[in-house]
């Protein structure tokens, strides 16, 4: 009650996630973001990510406390790594957010075998110009 003998009643919505994190796929050595939007509750909102370690089993991720979860540089072992958000409101009611993947995407033109590609083709036209070189001198 304030001073003049009036209740006052605090509405709050329920704590709940208003957007989910989404799967991402990525290529290696790209950046991953995984984000979640809270609504409800009483904010400020803390935040925790956690991984997927084993079935049904989750570990928080050292200093992924914001609303996003950022990987800078993906890592082939990365692939799978399945990721959730824990938010809590300021009156510690916590919701946790559906999972999200990361897929590696195959690579693309992978470069470590041009050069075998490249010492084949120098190789094949060396032979062929003995062969010739051969051919010619008789």
């Amino acid at each position: 009650m304030d001073s003049d003998n009036h209740v006052r009643l605090l509405l709050l919505t329920q704590l709940c996630i208003a957007d989910q994190p989404q799967s991402i796929p990525a290529s290696v050595g790209e950046e991953a973001v995984f984000s979640v939007t809270a609504a409800g509750g009483a904010e400020p909102y803390r935040y925790q990510w956690q991984r997927m370690t084993g079935a049904d089993q989750w570990k928080d991720i050292p200093s992924a406390d914001q609303d996003t979860y950022r990987i800078a540089s993906v890592k082939s072992e990365q692939n799978g790594l399945t990721v959730r958000c824990v938010v809590t409101d300021q009156y510690g009611d916590s919701v946790t957010s559906g999972s999200a993947v990361l897929s590696i995407l195959p690579q693309t033109g992978d470069r470590s075998q041009l050069a075998l590609w490249l010492l084949l083709a120098l190789s094949s036209v060396a032979a062929l110009a003995a062969v010739c070189g051969k051919r010619c001198s008789r």
